[in-house]
């Protein structure tokens, strides 16, 4: 968990973010559709499921509804 969180931080930092839940949704989602070992699958998601509690209602509605 802390190596995924390490990862997603320096590229939100390394992209000029200012590491804001949205940003943090964001990349974390982008992880989640790249990484295949379920181990880093299980430390993505539990993650979100930290994030999305804090997520703007909008942001979340424009994610998922399609």
């Amino acid at each position: 968990i802390c190596a995924v969180l390490a990862a997603v931080t320096e590229v939100i930092r390394s992209q000029g973010g200012k590491e804001t839940e949205t940003e943090y949704f964001a990349a974390l989602m982008t992880t989640l559709e790249a990484v295949d070992a379920p181990e880093s699958q299980a430390a993505v998601a539990y993650l979100l499921s930290l994030v999305m509690k804090r997520v703007p209602t909008p942001v979340l509605v424009s994610k998922f509804s399609d």
